[in-house]
């Protein structure tokens, strides 16, 4: 089966949303609008098209379809902008930043915002007055995951809050290629930096606020399993990310210093470290992903070109190189397929892409 089965095509043809068989043939194009955008359900059953409403720019007329129907199912006009769809398309979560400016009017000013889950037929089923950074399903599809400044947010499908938890992570920001939340199977993992508590009776001043990385894992049920806290003789973790075995059963974590990227790979439940491996850093994107049972750990990173580097379970190195292509973001589907913006590449077992 083709591990996508919709794309995204802008060229000299204009925009539009592609669906794809289990092939990869196209099987239908929608040709998009100037200032329409696009977000099709994984499994391509259905998607959603939105404009910005011509009379008020802060509201967005959107449209839900059916992959065969021409027309929508229903149309709506709201403010804010998808940022996550379910499996098959019968949730999704719709999102607005809170926008202000400083004394002088300088700059834009981000701070809360709503969040609100819709089901299939239009229906609002809750609203949260912030933003998440991060939003995920766990594995099951069965509860919404989000990831807000220094909590961690979880609510069913009826738009209800489940359970939350306070997390040491305030230094989130969405960057190409940066996970700080995943979920998958029955385990939930964030990444990220903080600010380190002071001790008791410590009342000094500090000009520089101590920060320090940090992975937690937990059930989907809200039981924290593990936690691992950047050990002192190391560097600080910048751009500290995760990524998680569609299986739930292994998490990889990575994490710049002043030169190296530097990847680890846990037992989700226990927390067990299997190793650490470090990689030159550049300039560019960078993106981390873990096969389906956690035999493979991919890490691509490059600008022009595309450096891939993985790795067993076991720490050795099994793919080493470069593919002549400026892509962005990849992730791995059926054990061996990288699947970027505009291509799908087989590693192979030869050490030569395909």
């Amino acid at each position: 089966r083709f591990p996508i089965r919709s794309g995204r095509i802008s060229d000299a043809k204009g925009e539009r949303l592609v669906l794809l068989d289990e092939d990869g043939e196209v099987e239908r194009t929608i040709t998009l609008g100037p200032g329409e955008e696009a977000m099709a359900a994984p499994d391509g059953s259905t998607y959603l098209l939105w404009t910005e409403d011509p009379t008020a720019s802060e509201f967005r007329t959107f449209g839900y379809f059916r992959r065969y129907e021409e027309v929508p199912d229903w149309e709506v006009t709201a403010r804010g902008e998808p940022i996550l769809i379910a499996e098959d398309g019968s949730l999704f979560l719709v999102a607005e930043r809170g926008k202000g400016v400083d004394t002088f009017r300088r700059r834009e000013l981000f701070s809360g915002g709503t969040m609100q889950v819709v089901g299939a037929g239009g229906e609002v089923r809750g609203e949260l007055p912030i933003y998440p950074w991060y939003a995920a399903l766990t594995g099951d599809q069965r509860r919404i995951v989000m990831l807000h400044d220094e909590e961690l947010i979880v609510l069913g499908r009826d738009g209800r809050l489940d359970w939350d938890r306070s997390v040491p992570i305030d230094d989130i920001s969405l960057r190409d290629g940066i996970s700080q939340l995943e979920a998958a199977g029955d385990v939930i993992v964030v990444s990220g930096t903080g600010r380190v508590p002071r001790e008791p009776g410590d009342l000094g001043f500090q000009l520089h606020v101590t920060r320090r990385g940090c992975v937690i894992a937990y059930s989907d049920k809200g039981r924290r399993l593990w936690r691992h806290e950047q050990p002192d003789d190391e560097e600080y973790w910048f751009q500290v990310s995760a990524a998680i075995s569609p299986d739930g059963t292994a998490v990889a974590t990575c994490h710049s210093s002043r030169s190296d990227i530097v990847v680890r790979l846990y037992e989700s439940k226990t927390g067990k470290l299997l190793w650490t491996r470090s990689a030159r850093r550049g300039t560019g994107f960078r993106s981390l992903s873990v096969s389906h049972a956690g035999e493979l750990i991919v890490l691509v990173h490059g600008a022009s070109t595309t450096d891939v580097l993985a790795w067993d379970r076991a720490g050795a190195t099994v793919w080493e190189g470069f593919l002549p292509l400026n892509a962005k973001i990849a992730r791995i589907a059926n054990d061996n397929l990288l699947v970027f913006d505009r291509w799908v590449v087989e590693l192979t077992p030869e050490m030569e892409p395909q």
